[in-house]
Formats: structure tokens, sequence, C-alpha cells
């Protein structure tokens, strides 16, 4: 599944909503989410930001006082009802 979304401009402090969207979900399985920033060297941001946590399908960041781009990615992993993933 490959999400994109749209850029969202921030001032500094703001509160900014991330989220994923699992295509066609399937009933029988859970989703484990990690999100997480992408370095420097990738386009991830001139500092780094704190998540309200990494592991929720949608978190939130408060926006940091230094300008920039920042860019985070979130992974969605498919745990089968076995536990297997």
């Amino acid at each position: 599944v490959l999400v994109i979304t749209q850029p969202q401009i921030a001032a500094p402090g703001d509160i900014v909503p991330l989220n994923v969207t699992v295509d066609a979900p399937t009933q029988d399985a859970g989703y484990i989410y990690q999100w997480e920033q992408l370095a420097e060297s990738a386009g991830g941001g001139p500092v780094r930001v704190e998540f309200s946590s990494q592991t929720a399908k949608s978190v939130s960041i408060r926006a940091p006082v230094t300008l920039g781009t920042y860019v985070f990615e979130a992974t969605v992993t498919r745990r089968l009802a076995t536990g297997a993933g």
C-alpha cells in the first residue's frame, strides 16, 4: 500500500496531524503501524520532531521552530490472525 499525502503548511508550534490509510483492509487481520522521520540527508527536515505516538494509525507532531521541509514515513504491517506478520 502506497499512501501519498498532500503537503501541509504549519506555523511553529502548530499541532500537525499525520494519518495513514490502509487500502482494502482485511477484516481478520490487525495492523501494526510504525512512524519515523526520514533522515535530514533524505529530506526529513533540519531538526528531529517528536511524534505523539510512533505506533498509532493517526499521530501528530508539534511543528518545530526551525523552518524547513519535513518528511515522514509510515510503515504498515498486516498481522495475520495467528499472530504471524
